[in-house]
């Protein structure tokens, strides 16, 4: 009775909630980062507790921490969530073998400003295609296109291409964000070091901002004090909102998020914060119809966004943001 009782919640929805409650130390935050309604989510983790017989979270009023139990199953966890990750990929192949598909690995910045634009316009015109996008660091990137489990990548420039082919995409500017009654909400510029005495709001995984702003703290003298990390720009943006802090987000996705939560950007006057984006790639020749396709309307997609700009101020006309379908995984 009891591994029946528990295999029936054991389904991927659960695992997936049990980690970002434990991630985010709050149940309403973890059923929130899942999309899923809180009383559904409470509903889930009681039914798996029942079914183990043992509570996986010590709740107190500060937040929500894993009991030993519940540190055995998310360890668990990770490993089923990961397995199934590998079966997707397995069987991705396979579909790629009836229909040609493009697997694309981009950062979190080029993901949330410029990539789905770019591939909403490539499949306008290429609709027997399918671009499979997956979003990782920008040292995953580069690993990813070398090992082949990627196709074509889009990271944040440091000079290390792992001897891989690369070409410019498209440039990137970090902005400082906060709360429009914080006190640096006037400076409208300032220098990444000032910000050290507010805490700061970092993101899971982007180690390109992780090492330029430790970096930076170093050379000032000045710890950085992270008081919370999050999985998104939009959370990063909701907890500078609730006044837990400061962070650095892409402008443009700040043009989006910011205003409607009443939080205005700083300009940086540190140059890390203006990076270039390359699209990578083992090499031409290794690459399928498809793929070349594609890498080279992304190469293109700076110029040719530049030139629409330009007639589309000189006609007066608004530009188009029509999307079509794009598989996101």
């Amino acid at each position: 009775m009891y591994p029946i009782s528990l295999l029936h919640h054991l389904d991927l929805t659960t695992l997936k909630l049990l980690l970002s409650i434990s991630e985010e130390g709050n149940l309403t935050r973890g059923a929130r980062r899942e999309s899923i309604a809180i009383s559904a989510a409470s509903k889930r983790l009681l039914g798996l507790e029942q079914a183990i017989g043992l509570p996986l979270f010590i709740r107190e009023s500060k937040g929500m921490t894993l009991t030993a139990a519940g540190e055995t199953l998310l360890d668990h966890a990770r490993q089923m969530l990961q397995g199934a990750q590998r079966i997707h990929a397995q069987l991705l192949e396979h579909a790629r073998q009836a229909q040609d598909c493009v697997r694309v690995t981009a950062n979190p910045s080029s993901v949330a400003q410029f990539v789905p634009d770019d591939v909403s316009q490539f499949l306008k015109t290429h609709k027997k295609i399918c671009v499979d996008l997956t979003e990782e660091s920008s040292l995953n990137v580069l690993q990813a296109v070398e090992n082949g489990s990627a196709d074509i990548g889009v990271f944040a420039d440091t000079g290390a291409s792992h001897g891989l082919y690369s070409e410019p995409y498209r440039q990137d500017r970090l902005v400082m964000v906060v709360h429009r009654k914080h006190p640096l909400a006037e400076r409208g510029r300032i220098c990444f070091a000032e910000s050290l005495d507010n805490h700061h709001i970092g993101l899971h995984g982007n180690d390109w901002i992780s090492n330029h702003t430790q970096q930076a703290s170093l050379e000032a003298g000045k710890p950085l004090n992270i008081q919370t990390q999050v999985p998104s720009f939009e959370v990063l943006c909701r907890m500078v909102q609730a006044g837990l802090g400061v962070g650095l987000i892409p402008y443009q996705v700040f043009t989006s998020l910011g205003p409607p939560k009443n939080l205005v950007s700083l300009d940086l006057c540190e140059p890390w914060a203006t990076r270039n984006l390359m699209v990578v790639i083992r090499h031409p020749r290794h690459l399928s119809p498809a793929a070349s396709k594609l890498f080279k309307h992304l190469t293109q997609a700076n110029k040719n966004r530049a030139d629409a700009l330009w007639i589309t101020h000189a006609s007066g006309r608004q530009p188009d943001n029509h999307f079509s379908h794009l598989r996101v995984s």
